[in-house]
C-alpha cells in the first residue's frame, strides 16, 4: 500500500507535502520535499536527505554532513507537528 498526504504548510517557507509508505501496515518511511531538498525518515534504516538541485537522481546521501543537521532537524519537526495533527497510529515512531 502507498498513501499520499498533503499538509498545509502555512507557516512554513517553501512547500511540503509529505509521503507515506506502508509495509505490512506498519509505517516504515516518511518523506518531506521542501524547496529542493528531500529528507526521508526510515524506521528501520538509516534516513536519507538529498539536494535535487545538486542531485535529482538522488544517489548521494548528504544526511551525514554536519552542516545539514539544522535543516534535518527543522524537517524532523515539520514532520512530528503533521503527525501529531492527524493521529500518529502506527507513526508514533516517528513522535
Amino acid at each position: 500500500m502507498c498513501g499520499q498526504v498533503r499538509w498545509d504548510a502555512a507557516g512554513f517557507a517553501g512547500s511540503l507535502i509529505v509521503y507515506i509508505l506502508h509495509l505490512d501496515r506498519l509505517a516504515t518511511h516518511v518523506m518531506i520535499l521542501d524547496d529542493h531538498w528531500k529528507y526521508i525518515r526510515n524506521r528501520f534504516d538509516i534516513d536519507e536527505l538529498y539536494d535535487l538541485n545538486s542531485d535529482p537522481d538522488e544517489m548521494q546521501n548528504i544526511s551525514d554532513v554536519p552542516e545539514h543537521q539544522n535543516l534535518i532537524a527543522q524537517m524532523l519537526q515539520q514532520i512530528a507537528e503533521m503527525v501529531r495533527r492527524t493521529d500518529p497510529g502506527p507513526y508514533e515512531w516517528v513522535l
